[in-house]
């Protein structure tokens, strides 16, 4: 992982056309194929586990039983989840404490007018390299192309999204009524480093749909609308999870809190190696499907 990270330089990031909705999808229909069941509108209300080893999710509209269960969940979320009285590993609170000093995002999601460039773009915007990298100062645009046209309401067009980092502790810090000033004043620096240092994206800009904190937790489940993963810092104490143990009996985490982190690829090879940690788990001559 470290070695494709390094590369990134040389290679460049992807993209996946059609946005990452479609590799969602793609995902889905990989477990489809494996013979799996994807079921949507079921928010689980509730883990527990059975006498067997496994665990039952309940949901608004029914209840499944798993032999081994794998939560994509940030940590504040799952232990929400769990059943009260069932025992947890003590990580579980740390990644929550831990979480609790990282990060979330303003975005702006905009429509473009086309442009002569027909491949996918992505530009990283630091106003003045003197100041931390938030809150509107540092900005990630990452920019369609021409195949992706139809997501673009009016046609032709192109989309982009723009993207900075919030403190999270600051924001909540804030009394609720002035949350909402904090945000907008987080995306009026954002276009105002777009003006600045992109102004030819800038001025194809049709219109910009605002997205906070409070967006990605209503649509996403994650608490807070934390996003980026578990901070990292100086220390070797900062990888001492990094073989992803239960935090339950039968019961493990993925996605960008548990190492490797963030992005697509280092959730993929967390998923990954966690499948397989929760595939020996089972007793000998147990199905493994």
């Amino acid at each position: 992982f470290a070695l494709a990270a390094l590369d990134y330089s040389w290679r460049g990031t992807g993209h996946v056309r059609g946005g990452i909705g479609v590799l969602a999808t793609e995902l889905c229909r990989a477990i489809e194929r494996a013979g799996g069941a994807v079921r949507f509108r079921r928010r689980v209300r509730c883990v527990e586990p059975d006498d067997d080893g496994g665990w039952w999710v309940h949901t608004l509209g029914e209840s499944v039983r798993a032999r081994r269960l794998i939560a994509n969940q940030v940590p504040r979320a799952l232990d929400a989840t769990i059943a009260a009285g069932v025992p947890r590993a003590s990580r579980l609170a740390r990644l929550a404490e831990r979480l609790d000093d990282g990060w979330g995002a303003c975005m702006l999601y905009l429509e473009l007018d086309p442009d002569e460039r027909d491949v996918p773009h992505h530009l990283q915007l630091v106003r003045d390299p003197a100041r931390a990298l938030v809150e509107g100062n540092h900005v990630f645009v990452s920019t369609s192309g021409a195949q992706d046209g139809e997501r673009a309401a009016q046609r032709p067009g192109r989309t982009a999204t723009m993207s900075t980092h919030v403190p999270l502790r600051r924001l909540r810090a804030l009394p609720e009524a002035e949350r909402g000033a904090y945000v907008r004043e987080v995306q009026r620096a954002m276009r105002e480093t777009l003006v600045r240092l992109a102004p030819e994206v800038d001025a194809r800009v049709r219109r910009a749909l605002p997205a906070s904190p409070r967006t990605f937790e209503r649509f996403t489940g994650r608490t807070h609308g934390v996003v980026g993963g578990t901070p990292r810092r100086v220390g070797l104490r900062q990888y001492l999870d990094v073989s992803n143990p239960p935090v339950a009996d039968g019961l493990w985490m993925v996605g960008d809190t548990v190492f490797p982190g963030q992005s697509a690829y280092a959730a993929a090879l967390g998923g990954a190696r966690t499948a397989e940690r929760a595939l020996a788990s089972m007793p000998s001559g147990a199905p493994r499907a």
